[in-house]
């Protein structure tokens, strides 16, 4: 009998989980007017959020029922090398930030590759990009590029 009430009992206690569900990303111009910037990148390296001290902060934070995290507080830092610059800050290498997994609506960045990445703002003023952005590997769609010089000036790097 005890056990049972404890099987109810951790079962209406554990959370409620969701995966990402997405929309059909817009077209490039919708997602040029509703990012904050979009760039041509090189993923240079992928930062784990959630270690070291940050990692225990994160847990106690879980722990005693605060808020969530932010995606920048708990996710991953993506560190860029940034080729093109349609709109945004107009630096030679960026960081933005991504949920853990595509669960959570991570984009999948791979250490590496190029990507033409469609970002936003979170609270804290980072930038972040999510699964459900048009951000794409640069090879799936080189005519994006040639839509985005038609549609805004760029700045290389």
């Amino acid at each position: 009998m005890s056990r049972v009430l404890l099987a109810i009992l951790i079962t209406c206690a554990a959370p409620t989980a969701f995966g990402c569900s997405c929309l059909q990303p817009p077209d490039v111009q919708q997602a040029l007017e509703r990012s904050a910037s979009v760039i041509d990148a090189t993923v240079v390296a992928l930062e784990d959020r959630n270690s070291g001290w940050r990692g225990i902060k994160l847990w106690f934070q879980h722990l005693f029922g605060q808020s969530p995290p932010s995606v920048p507080d708990d996710g991953l830092a993506v560190r860029l090398r940034v080729h093109e610059v349609w709109k945004g800050t107009a630096a030679p290498e960026l960081v933005v930030y991504t949920a853990r997994d595509s669960a959570t609506c991570g984009f999948p960045f791979e250490v590496g590759r190029r990507y033409f990445i469609y970002s936003n703002r979170a609270a804290d003023d980072a930038y972040s990009v999510s699964l459900c952005s048009r951000t794409r590997l640069k090879e799936e769609g080189e005519e994006e590029g040639a839509t985005l010089d038609r549609l805004a000036e760029s700045k290389a790097f």
